[in-house]
């Protein structure tokens, strides 16, 4: 089993280097993305959706179809670019007289 889904990601990888067809592959698999549960009830229910993410994005990379830097963005929290703002920050710093 092992040696055709080695086969059949390096097909993937090959056909992926049209841009139409990575296109389609990149829908396909944005399609079949793992869904977070709206409410997680216990810690082994959020391992399982760690690891599947994980396998999620590490065949996204060895496809090619998304870069480290497209799933990074995708799985942050925190859109880039993102400005830092501090409010009130002379304040809380200022010396008690």
């Amino acid at each position: 089993m092992d040696i055709l889904r080695r086969a059949a990601r390096e097909y993937l990888h090959r056909e992926a280097r049209d841009p139409e067809v990575a296109e389609k592959l990149r829908a396909f698999a944005t399609s079949r993305a793992p869904r977070m549960p709206m409410k997680f009830k216990t810690a082994a229910q959020v391992a399982r959706f760690k690891r599947r993410q994980r396998e999620y994005d590490q065949t996204l990379l060895d496809l090619g179809l998304f870069s480290p830097a497209i799933i990074q963005e995708r799985n942050s929290i925190v859109r880039l670019p993102s400005s830092i703002r501090m409010i009130n920050f002379g304040q809380a710093h200022a010396a008690n007289r």
